[in-house]
């Protein structure tokens, strides 16, 4: 996995959970109903998840490969 597919896969990350915490700070959440709230906040740990799941495992076929260079 090359640097700029890690990249983007971090740049959804970072949008998927500032944008949450935008939305809170701005006071767009309040227009929603708890159970609005805790969907929406599921959808987004999950989106999170599936792509720290992308990273590992692009990284992990890396190293069996041997093509991961050394940190």
């Amino acid at each position: 996995m090359d640097q700029h597919r890690i990249n983007n896969h971090l740049g959804i990350i970072r949008n998927q959970c500032e944008g949450f915490l935008l939305d809170n700070k701005e006071g767009l959440l309040k227009k929603k109903s708890p159970e609005e709230q805790h969907t929406l906040a599921l959808g987004i740990m999950k989106k999170v998840i599936h792509e720290v799941d992308e990273i590992t495992s692009a990284l992990a076929y890396e190293r069996q490969q041997n093509t991961l260079p050394l940190l």
